[in-house]
């Protein structure tokens, strides 16, 4: 199966724009900035962010039930605001609880991955390097939430219920609390489907990440 099979969005974040085709434009709110990353550019929230958000206002074409995945690199910071850098998929409006969102991160106080659902929680305790780059990878698999990083499942969950449903993706604060994204982030992009672990590798590339070309379907570059 081919990358750009079921991939919803796609995101270099040399600016806000989806070059899927799909046109689902990331709102920049707090001023994001863009500038040197691991491919290009990238999107640079900064550390101790604490008002930075890239987000979209829908699910970019996925359904509630669908399986879907999730993949970014991330930078990490030296520093974090509440000790934490996360981002989230959500099923519910603001302030609805983690019963209506996947969120996944790191917790710098911890120094563990994160991955939560409803009240079920994923935890898997490492300590990373500030300035590296890591790919985080949340998939969706029937009603089971993954957590990838450098192709590595770092945890799973049980989906917890849904309800209010409206949802979006956010490299944002969490909804009930005050947990935000830090760092940099590159090469974001969403699908409509899991992926399958060499698929995950391909975008890994070995710490190299991956841009996916869509001059022609079946054919990807790197760009090393």
């Amino acid at each position: 199966m081919a990358l750009t099979d079921s991939l919803r969005a796609a995101y270099k974040l040399d600016d806000t724009s989806d070059y899927s085709g799909n046109d689902y434009t990331l709102t920049n709110t707090g001023t994001v900035t863009f500038g040197a990353g691991l491919i290009g550019n990238c999107a640079i929230l900064g550390e101790n962010n604490s008002s930075k958000t890239l987000s979209t206002s829908d699910a970019v074409g996925v359904a509630l039930t669908d399986d879907w995945t999730i993949s970014f690199f991330w930078q990490a910071p030296t520093n974090y605001y509440t000790n934490l850098s996360q981002s989230q998929f959500v099923w519910g409006t603001s302030g609805s609880g983690n019963n209506n969102s996947a969120t996944f991160g790191y917790d710098k106080a911890n120094t563990r991955w994160i991955i939560f659902s409803s009240s079920s929680q994923g935890l898997t305790t490492e300590t990373i390097t500030a300035g590296n780059w890591y790919n985080i990878i949340a998939m969706k698999s029937g009603s089971t939430l993954y957590l990838y990083v450098n192709t590595t499942q770092k945890g799973s969950v049980a989906v917890g219920s849904t309800t209010n449903l409206t949802p979006r993706f956010e490299l944002n604060k969490q909804n009930d609390a005050f947990w935000w994204t830090q760092g940099k982030v590159d090469l974001l992009y969403i699908w409509d489907r899991a992926l399958s672990s060499d698929e995950r590798s391909e975008l890994y590339n070995s710490g190299n990440g991956k841009e996916i070309s869509f001059g022609n379907p079946s054919a990807f570059f790197q760009f090393i």
